[in-house]
């Protein structure tokens, strides 16, 4: 059986992972998660504009946040699902060389992942609109942690930041999601 997405793109590094990630995203059918993280706007107003038109989730504490992620039959892709206080994001994931490629609509964002302590960093590398490369000095800068929580097993912290050239931050969102559905067994 082919490994999960983020195991191909991470290769032995992804023994790395903590047990929860590692348990999350091993999962054949995908899985779901539930939590809460607060979010942030940038404060200007260009930035609350940028928010606006990037269809963000509304700031606040305590937001509600649901996770589905659907796996296809060969593993190769991945559709996430997330609900912020009902407010619904779409992307789907998938490996690009050594790359994860995130699509949000026609945005492609490039990720590489890091593996330190456990924790997963996603590093922006580039964005590409329709399949062409947006040049840098116009391009979103997304990062991404995810990492086990201490507080609690099957739970783990996410924080997640956007921001814009001239703009700076968009959006943040961080908080703690806990799995809902067990983990798979590890796959040999």
């Amino acid at each position: 059986m082919s490994p999960s997405l983020y195991a191909a793109v991470l290769g032995d590094r992804f023994a790395e992972l903590g047990p929860t990630l590692r348990g999350f995203h091993s999962q054949r059918e995908g899985g779901r998660a539930r939590g809460e993280v607060r979010v942030t706007h940038g404060a200007s107003a260009l930035a609350r504009v940028a928010a606006w038109l990037m269809r963000a989730p509304k700031a606040g504490a305590g937001v509600d946040v649901q996770l589905a992620v659907h796996v296809d039959s060969g593993r190769a892709l991945e559709r996430w699902d997330r609900s912020f206080d009902g407010h619904a994001l779409r992307t789907r994931q998938w490996r690009a060389g050594p790359h994860l490629v995130e699509a949000v609509g026609p945005i492609y964002l490039h990720f590489d992942l890091r593996v330190d302590g456990g924790a997963m960093t996603f590093e922006h590398r580039r964005t590409s609109v329709l399949g062409l490369p947006l040049p840098r000095a116009l391009s979103p800068r997304v990062t991404a942690q995810v990492a086990d929580s201490e507080a609690r097993d099957g739970q783990w912290l996410v924080d997640v930041r956007i921001a814009l050239p001239l703009v700076g931050l968009v959006v943040r969102y961080a908080g703690a999601m806990d799995t809902l559905d067990p983990p798979a067994a590890e796959p040999p």
